[in-house]
């Protein structure tokens, strides 16, 4: 037996056990999702009914805290501007704002 014939038989007995743990791996992938823990469907989400308000710049701070007593969600505001020009500077204003909310339609008997 010479050297190179022993390392060759050696290399290929590495190659054989990579290639039974590969298969094996391959198999414990390809069956482990069927015998796996089933997931719940998530619950259904509750109805929201939604409204959109326009506050002054000065009056936003209320609105905002009604919306809050109300059980109304802000989801967003949006500025609304205005363009002035004053000594030939021209200045952009948030003159009112936009505000979307939303919250959970009340439902009979609950």
């Amino acid at each position: 037996m010479t050297i190179l014939h022993t390392k060759a038989i050696k290399s290929l007995k590495v190659l054989s056990w990579v290639g039974i743990c590969c298969a094996g791996a391959t198999l414990f992938a390809a069956l482990a999702p069927a015998h796996g823990r089933r997931v719940a469907d998530p619950a259904p989400r509750p109805a929201s009914e939604f409204t959109t308000i326009a506050a002054s710049s000065e009056g936003v701070v209320d609105s905002l805290n009604n919306l809050d007593r109300q059980g109304w969600d802000v989801m967003q505001i949006i500025p609304v501007w205005k363009l002035s020009q004053d000594a030939g500077a021209t200045e952009l204003q948030a003159s009112s704002y936009r505000i979307f909310a939303r919250r959970p339609v009340k439902t009979e008997g609950k």
